[in-house]
């Protein structure tokens, strides 16, 4: 029995979904191309508070100031 199988079944026990994800090198150079272009902007959206205002803009739309909450277990500390 192969190791996916195995996660599925113990991750179902505990009312989890497995999802499987494949990428693709034309996405992944998209998402760079992105992501570089829009780092001087999203490192400033980063640096304000929770409470501050957002210039208008397409970038800004949406976007809510401040640094995203990243929480991380003990699991993710053995890949590292």
């Amino acid at each position: 029995m192969s190791i996916q199988p195995q996660i599925a079944s113990t991750a179902s026990k505990f009312g989890c979904r497995v999802i499987t994800v494949t990428q693709t090198l034309p996405d992944y150079q998209r998402h760079e191309a992105y992501r570089k272009k829009t780092a001087a902007f999203e490192e400033w959206r980063q640096k304000l508070n929770r409470g501050d205002r957002l210039p208008r803009g397409r970038f800004f739309k949406g976007k809510t100031p401040g640094r995203k909450m990243v929480i991380m277990d003990e699991f993710w500390q053995a890949f590292r």
